[in-house]
This record gives C-alpha cells, structure tokens and sequence, in this order.
C-alpha cells in the first residue's frame, strides 16, 4: 500500500478491477443501514450488480474512484470525483465509510483533503461540488471543515422515512482551496501523480523518448499508482512499462534506483526495447568486467532516451559523485 496516503494504519489509493470482489463482500453483503439512508440507496445488492458497477466506474474516463483500506486490507470506505468535465474543470465528490466502526475518527475528512488536493492539485479543477442530506450533519460538518461552502437548498427534496429532508448544495472552489492550502501540506501521492502527469504529456509531445516515475521504495508502492498510471496513459495514449529492477547508469547517484522499483512511460516499442537493451548490455558487461569500457557510452544513450542533450548528460556524470563500481 502507499504509505504516503496512510492515517493510523488506513491507507487511501485509487481503486483498482480486483478491488471489487473486496468491495462487495465486504461492504454491501449488506449495505449498513445508516450508509443507506445517508445516500439514498438500497440496502440490498447483488455481487453481479456491485462487482459490474465497479468495474464500469474503474474503466470510466470522466471519474477516479479512492478506496479506503482499513490495517487488514479490506476496504472500509471510498471517496470519489466522478462527472468530471474537462472543459468547465469541475467535478462532483462523495465520500463513504462503509462501517459505523470507522467513523468519528478523522478518517473521513482525511479522505476528503487528500482527494480535493488530488483534484485541484494534480488534475488542475476549478471546483468541486457535492450534494448532501440535511439529515447527515456529521457529514455536512466534515465538508465545511474541508473548505466546502453552501451554495443552495433543494427543499423537502428527498424522503427520509415518513418525514421530507432538504438537499443542500455545497462545492470548493479552486481559489478557496488555495487560500487554505497554506495550512495544509500536499500529501506525497497527489506531488507523485502531478509528476507523472507531467513527464506523460512530455513522452506524448515526443520531448522524451521514455520518462521515469520517482523511484518507490517497495513494490506495494509501486502498484499503487497503477490505478492512475493506466488513467493517464490512456488519457495521453501512450504506455507503461513496470520496472523492477531499474537501470543504474553514471547519470544519477546509485543510492537513488538502486533496489528501488520504477514505472516507465514510452510511446514507441521501439525506445522500451532499447532501454531494456541497454540493461542488458549492462548485465553483460559487469558479467565480463568490461563495465568500465562501456559504462560512459550507457549513460549517454540512456540520456539521449530521456531528452537529454549532450551538454545536460555531460554536466550530469561530472556532478555524480556516487557512481556505481565497475565490478558485480
């Protein structure tokens, strides 16, 4: 799990198409009753229909739905933006914390400030609206502590047993989030994306011919980007490659990929075959103790694939005083 998006033990990361079976069976076999009124759903679901839901909202282009997971695995809850319009930059948000257990813990309003620092943050919005019942003010609490400002009513809108309950509209606007920014700090997994985002578009304009993510840690932080990785390079319509064991060259510090793992963004076949030619090429050489022969002309052809220019790749080695030994 990303231990960048984690509160006491609960970790926040989009969803991914295995999540599902989790998501049903732990959350809508059955729905809790509170969640129910609280949304306005039923409490009675088929796995067919909530397994099917998932899977139709991961692949959706216009949403990206959170899951909560709570320190066993399970997932406990979601926070999403879905509706998203690209040209109005604005999106719809609900979050939901599935058992009565995890509530009046912060864990909701957790959510809710790493997902609006994704949206404003990462996928540039310029406002975020959501609908909640009058007859939920915990959750009308949390929202107005997050930013959330009331823009309307929809009197008597909704029923709540015998009783009509009002729909207030609430949204965040991309100035208010940032005049309160300052009091909170950019979680890492919104800075991560923002990134990615970046170097996609660049692999996409051809600036480079393959682009790396920051390096993770472990592989549980790898695959938890995977939900945004497969977003954005559909979005770009380019492609990622899963890199375990990364490329060390005399461009960067050792300390830096090494036992490291890496996504690498390409457009063209042809650049991903050259880089894993190039760790092959590597391999070979440590093999035969030749790597000192080889060692500067890999560093330039693995600058050249990132859009380096020769004067950048040479600046680039001189400053690198943590270089790799020429032996395994």
């Amino acid at each position: 799990m990303n231990d960048f998006f984690e509160k006491n033990g609960y970790i926040l990361r989009l969803a991914k198409k295995e999540d599902a079976l989790d998501y049903y069976q732990n959350n809508f076999n059955p729905l809790d009753i509170e969640v129910a009124r609280f949304t306005g759903s039923k409490t009675s679901y088929t796995q067919e229909e909530v397994v099917s839901f998932f899977k139709q909202c991961i692949d959706a282009k216009d949403r990206y739905d959170f899951v909560i997971v709570e320190p066993k695995g399970h997932i406990i809850g979601e926070s999403v933006l879905n509706e998203i319009d690209q040209d109005l930059k604005c999106a719809n948000y609900r979050v939901a914390l599935f058992h009565n257990n995890s509530r009046n813990r912060g864990i909701g309003s957790w959510a809710i400030k790493n997902t609006l620092a994704f949206a404003f943050d990462t996928l540039k919005l310029h406002r975020v609206e959501l609908e909640v019942f009058s007859f939920n003010p915990r959750a009308i609490h949390s929202y107005k502590k997050a930013g959330f400002k009331q823009e309307g009513i929809l009197k008597d809108s909704i029923k709540d047993g015998d009783n009509y309950g009002d729909t207030i509209l609430m949204a965040i606007l991309e100035d208010d989030w940032k005049n309160q920014k300052q009091e909170i700090v950019i979680d890492e997994y919104s800075y991560r994306c923002g990134v990615m985002d970046c170097f996609c578009e660049m692999v996409k304009a051809g600036v480079k011919k393959i682009a790396l993510a920051h390096p993770f840690k472990t592989k549980q932080d790898q695959d938890s980007y995977l939900g945004f990785v497969e977003k954005i390079t559909n979005q770009y319509h380019i492609r990622y490659f899963l890199d375990d064991d990364p490329l060390i060259t005399d461009l960067f510090a050792m300390s830096m990929n090494l036992n490291t793992y890496n996504i690498i963004f390409y457009r063209n076949d042809e650049d991903i075959k050259k880089y894993q030619e190039l760790k092959e090429e590597k391999r070979q050489a440590l093999k035969n103790n030749k790597y000192e022969q080889v060692r500067n002309s890999l560093a330039y052809q693995f600058g050249y694939l990132l859009g380096y220019s020769d004067k950048t790749i040479a600046e680039y080695i001189k400053q690198n005083n943590e270089k790799e030994k020429a032996t395994l």
